[in-house]
């Protein structure tokens, strides 16, 4: 009886400790629009790479204003991902806050633990 009280407390106790809604939601860039605000991990693959205005853009399922979510990298953080300008067509798995600029979704990556390639 004792040990099935503490089997239960344990139980009860790691619910709130480690609530569901502490895990983000995983989903598809393609559904990115529709969780604007929510932090979230997003799978997706790699359309193309462009630098410019001192960041780099990594475009998922979809290129330019057509990617269903872009991925910014700033400054010298996309140096954490070698090989990353020439990873089109690779799948990744991103996580993060989804913001909406311009109208489009996009992801802001800042540490390495961001960013995983799937394949």
């Amino acid at each position: 009886m004792a040990m099935t009280r503490l089997v239960f407390s344990l139980v009860l106790l790691a619910g709130f400790a480690f609530p569901a809604s502490a895990l983000p939601a995983m989903i598809f860039a393609r559904d990115a629009k529709a969780h604007v605000g929510q932090d979230v991990s997003v799978r997706g693959d790699i359309s193309g790479v462009r630098d410019g205005d001192g960041a780099t853009y990594v475009f998922l399922d979809g290129r330019g204003r057509h990617a269903a979510l872009t991925l910014i990298f700033y400054g010298d953080d996309a140096g954490m991902f070698p090989g990353l300008d020439t990873a089109t067509g690779r799948s990744v798995l991103a996580e993060g806050r989804i913001q909406l600029v311009r109208g489009q979704p996009v992801m802001v990556i800042r540490r390495h633990i961001q960013l995983t390639f799937q394949d």
